[in-house]
Formats: C-alpha cells, structure tokens, sequence
C-alpha cells in the first residue's frame, strides 16, 4: 500500500509496518496522510493537534464520503482547521471531526483491509 505522510511517500507491506510508521508521527500536530490501495480506493486523514477528519474515496475524481461524529450535532462547536502539506489551510465543522486516536484506528483498518472502515459514521458526498 502507497502511503503519503505530509507529502512524504512511504510503502507500507502490513500492518505492523503501519503501527510503527503511525507511532513515529502520532505526536505531530499537523498533518496530512493519504493511504492508496491497488484497486484506486483512498483514505485521506487530516490531523491538527487535537482532532482528525477523514475522507475516503472510491476511485480517482470520486466525491466519496467524509466523517461525522455521532456524538455532536451539526451546529455545535467551531471550526476545527487543519494545514495541508502543501500549506492550505482548510477548516470543517468541529461535528465532521473525532479524536486523533478514533482516526488512527481507521487508518489501521484501511490498511488492513482496503475498505471503508467501519468504525467512522460516514456522509456520502455525492
């Protein structure tokens, strides 16, 4: 599995690989993780220092689906803003955000799996 962290390429071969990659990085406040499996499905994880959003796509060009938190209502909260690789600064609703922890544990699924994880309550963007 092709993985992007901060725009920095890594291949990962299973999950142990994984869990050490992630245990090096999980202390960084900003970042970007992209996990592409052979089939075109991706994950991207966004990261500041105390939220994750997620975004999983299908195929190349899909609008795919993106996370909410159960546990919060649409409107409640702020912003949450998180700063690309690339250095663009996007915000989503604090309700479309989880713990860092509740991301990483997806990003170990799709991994795992190459699936949407199952774990997140997903929007379909399209």
């Amino acid at each position: 599995m092709q993985v992007t962290i901060n725009g920095e390429p890594h291949s990962l071969t299973g999950v142990k690989e994984a869990e050490r990659l992630l245990a090096q990085i999980e202390q960084t406040d900003d970042l970007e993780i992209w996990a592409s499996e052979g089939d075109g499905s991706s994950l991207c994880a966004l990261f500041n220092r105390h939220r994750g959003w997620l975004m999983f796509l299908r195929f190349e060009g899909d609008a795919g689906f993106s996370s909410r938190n159960p546990l919060k209502e649409e409107s409640e909260g702020p912003e949450e803003i998180f700063v690309l690789s690339n250095g663009q600064v996007d915000s989503y609703p604090s309700s479309w955000t989880m713990e860092r922890k509740i991301v990483f544990d997806a990003f170990l699924e799709f991994v795992t799996s190459g699936r949407r994880p199952a774990n997140v309550d997903w929007h379909d963007d399209t």
